[in-house]
């Protein structure tokens, strides 16, 4: 969010307050996040005031309270642990007790690879249930900007309207609305009284021809091919397990020998369920107690197990995890399966 490293314009941390003189001129070059962009108070007076005012920051433990210096604009910023997606919260006080506050925010998924291929791979908007996303696919990775403003509880407006020129002003762009500036795509949303919306990032690896496997993956093996989606399905090594089998389970496609295999013993306490498992990876193992031509597969380890380093996993089925317990007189057969993910 936001771009470090474009031309600000001034020689200090100050931002434009508008987007262009009427001669065409630049005046915003760039873009933060949170950026109170335009405020209109109770009486309809407008003003850009906010942009570069002096705010105060409180520590919430999980975030920060930030104050305008007076005090009308308090916007509390929280991350929760593990998480990447920052929620948002504004509190419109004193002047702008019923009026408006339009807020922007500089976009810039992979700002790498925005400096290399310009807006190349960086795709459209798309708006699903109030959450717009916005996807940069470099070669690399694919990264993506979630703006919830109106999903899972929050009420911000997105303003479709809003624009990076000034056609009151007789300046009007040729390039995409709301990326003239740098490296950077910017959304606006706004609202009045007290409103809410969040920030999420996430990245992964790409993958161009969306086969399941990452380009980098594929460019390791010289009969993949990051824009060809068949080679996904196709059994290089003849295992019994495809190629996007291969990746998904950490095995080796290139090698017979190397697939993703299950034993089961008789233990003491139950029944041992050996597996190799690998470091990036979930497993899960699931039971059937019928037959397997239309068999029940039931869950017995809703929280994924996951090793640090390459090992032969031992799960034992002790009944604690299963129904009726292995050592019931009354079950007959019993089937197990082994489910391998990539972390969500």
């Amino acid at each position: 969010m936001g771009n470090p490293v474009s031309y600000p314009g001034t020689a200090s941390e100050e931002e434009g307050t508008c987007n262009v003189e009427s001669n065409g001129d630049v005046v915003a070059y760039r873009t933060s996040g949170l950026k109170d962009w335009w405020a209109v108070d109770t009486n309809g007076v407008g003003t850009a005031d906010y942009v570069n005012m002096l705010y105060s920051f409180t520590n919430l433990g999980d975030g920060w309270l930030i104050t305008s210096s007076n005090g009308c604009v308090r916007k509390a910023v929280t991350l929760a642990a593990d998480s990447g997606q920052l929620e948002v919260s504004y509190q419109l006080a004193g002047a702008l007790t019923g009026g408006v506050l339009y807020v922007r925010n500089g976009l810039s998924p992979d700002l790498w690879s925005l400096l290399l291929d310009g807006q190349t791979y960086l795709g459209p908007e798309r708006h699903s249930n109030g959450v717009m996303y916005l996807v940069n696919t470099g070669y690399y990775q694919a990264a993506t900007v979630r703006v919830d403003y109106q999903g899972d509880g929050h009420d911000a407006v997105f303003n479709t309207a809003a624009v990076d020129d000034d056609p009151s002003k007789g300046v009007e762009f040729d390039t995409v609305n709301m990326r003239n500036q740098a490296q950077t795509h910017q959304v606006e949303l706004y609202g009045t009284g007290t409103f809410s919306f969040a920030l999420g990032f996430s990245a992964e690896p790409a993958d161009w021809d969306g086969d399941g496997m990452p380009n980098t993956y594929e460019d390791q093996y010289s009969f993949l091919n990051p824009t060809n989606a068949a080679d996904a399905q196709q059994d290089y090594d003849g295992d019994g397990m495809v190629n996007r089998d291969e990746y998904i389970a950490d095995t080796d496609p290139s090698s017979a020998a190397d697939y993703s295999r299950v034993s089961s013993v008789n233990g003491v306490t139950g029944i041992v369920i050996r597996f190799e498992a690998h470091p990036h990876r979930w497993y899960r193992i699931w039971y059937a107690n019928d037959d397997l031509v239309e068999p029940a597969w039931s869950n017995a380890t809703p929280q994924p197990i996951t090793v640090p380093t390459l090992q032969t996993y031992e799960w034992v089925d002790d009944g604690s995890q299963t129904e009726p317990d292995p050592d019931d007189p009354g079950l007959k057969v019993r089937f197990y399966r082994l489910g391998t993910e990539l972390p969500e």
